[in-house]
C-alpha cells in the first residue's frame, strides 16, 4: 500500500479543524497534531484494519504499549507512534520499503523487529548512505547490512 499524501493531508486538515484545540496548551497542541499526522501516516501504508490492531487496540505490541495508571508510558508510546510515522515518511520512497511495509502488515508478532529494521534504513538516511531493503527471502547472513539494507553500488565507498 503506497503512502497516499493527498489523502493524509486531507484527513488531517478536516481532523484538526474537528477539534477544539482552544483551550489546551501549545505543548498539548504540537503533541497531538505530531500524534496524529503520524497516526494517518502509519495508517495510510498499512492500512486501516492494521491500525486498529496494532495501535488502536488495548491488546497491541509492547513496544507500543501503555499503562493509562501511569504519567511516564503515555509520552513513550506516543512518541513511538510519532517516530513510525516519521520513519515511514522519509523512507517510503527507498527501494524495497512497500515489502518491509508488507511485513510489518503481516508479522503482527514481529512489529518490533521490523520497526527496527526501519530504524537501521533511517540511521543509513542520516548519514547520507544510498541503499536499498532487501527483500525478506533473499537474507542469509545475520549481519546489520543483510538484515536491514543493502547499501547501493553509489555508496559502496562512502565512509
Amino acid at each position: 500500500m503506497c503512502l497516499d499524501i493527498r489523502l493524509v493531508h486531507d484527513q488531517y486538515v478536516q481532523a484538526i479543524l474537528s477539534e477544539d484545540l482552544r483551550e489546551k496548551s501549545p505543548h498539548y497542541v504540537y503533541w497531538f497534531k505530531c500524534k496524529l499526522l503520524a497516526t494517518l501516516i502509519a495508517g495510510s501504508v498499512f492500512g486501516y484494519d492494521w491500525f486498529e490492531e496494532v495501535l488502536a487496540s488495548e491488546d497491541r505490541p509492547s513496544y507500543f504499549q501503555f499503562d493509562l495508571r501511569s504519567e511516564n508510558t503515555y509520552p513513550r508510546s506516543t512518541t513511538r507512534v510519532i517516530e513510525l510515522g516519521e520513519m515511514v515518511w522519509n523512507l517510503h520512497k527507498v527501494a524495497g520499503f512497500e515489502e518491509r511495509a508488507n511485513e510489518i502488515r503481516t508479522d503482527l508478532r514481529g512489529v518490533e523487529t521490523k520497526i527496527g529494521e526501519l530504524m537501521g534504513g533511517r540511521f543509513f538516511r542520516q548519514l547520507g548512505i544510498m541503499f536499498t531493503f532487501r527483500p525478506p527471502k533473499v537474507r542469509s547472513k545475520m549481519t546489520l547490512t543483510s538484515i536491514m539494507c543493502e547499501p547501493t553500488a553509489s555508496s559502496a565507498g562512502a565512509k
